[in-house]
């Protein structure tokens, strides 16, 4: 007699409500419940009130607009010989990278599931997150 659970048309189901609603709703106010003792117990300081007349120097936007921020920066001086318009950094390239992302389930019709089958799609995965890495910390240990 074997171990492993047989699936077929005599085998019960268990039905979503009340059983796995029920695992998912007690996970969830778990979760919550954990996030809320540890907001209560170690506070985040607020820090210095803000003054409207007195502008930071430098201006960094947040941790997840480095990366573009960074790009804008190098589509110029010193880093090409020529000025490219904020609009192609800011915009074009942004939104072009999205439009990629979306289509490519439909151009990559490769049946296998790992990624050991997959090399170029995960050699350029694992590219593109180390870019977008090195690009969101570049940004944020720039003096400008």
């Amino acid at each position: 007699m074997s171990n492993k659970k047989e699936f077929g048309p005599n085998t019960p189901i268990r039905p979503f409500f009340p059983g796995e609603a029920l695992v998912q709703g007690s996970l969830v106010f778990l979760i919550v419940a954990f996030t809320f003792v540890v907001a209560t117990a170690h506070p985040w300081p607020i820090g210095e009130k803000a003054n409207p007349l007195v502008t930071p120097n430098p201006i960094k936007p947040q941790w997840y607009f480095l990366a573009i921020y960074q790009l804008l920066k190098v589509l110029g001086p010193p880093y090409l010989p020529f000025s490219v318009p904020e609009w192609i950094g800011a915009v074009a390239i942004p939104t072009a990278f999205l439009i990629v992302l979306i289509l490519l389930p439909f151009y990559d019709q490769n049946p296998y599931k790992a990624m050991r089958r997959r090399p170029i799609a995960t050699t350029l995965g694992i590219l593109v997150i180390i870019g977008f890495i090195a690009m969101t910390w570049w940004g944020a240990v720039s003096k400008t």
